[in-house]
C-alpha cells in the first residue's frame, strides 16, 4: 500500500487531511440542513397571532469541524401589553 500511495504522489499525511477536510464539509451541509429545517418546523407550529413572520436572516455560528452559515427566521413578538420586539 505504501508504494502505491507514493506512486501517485500522495503521502498519507496529505490523504489524511483531504479526508478530514471532506467530513468537516459534509458535517457542515448536515448542520446546515438540520437548523433550516428544525427552523421550519418551529414556524409552522408557532402561534401566528403572537408570532409575526418578519423574514428570514443569515446567521453563523462556529462548531468544531468549522463555521456553519444557515438563515433562520426572524418574528416579530406581541406581548400582552401591546409592546412588539423583534426576534
Amino acid at each position: 500500500m505504501n508504494s502505491m500511495i507514493m506512486e501517485n504522489g500522495v503521502t498519507f499525511k496529505t490523504l489524511e487531511k483531504n479526508i478530514f477536510s471532506w467530513v468537516c464539509e459534509i458535517g457542515r451541509q448536515f448542520t446546515t440542513e438540520f437548523l433550516e429545517r428544525y427552523d421550519r418546523m418551529l414556524m409552522e407550529e408557532r402561534d401566528k397571532k403572537k408570532y409575526r413572520h418578519k423574514g428570514y436572516r443569515q446567521t453563523t455560528i462556529k462548531t468544531v469541524y468549522g463555521e456553519v452559515t444557515y438563515r433562520r427566521a426572524v418574528c416579530e413578538v406581541t406581548q400582552e401589553d401591546g409592546s412588539v420586539t423583534v426576534k
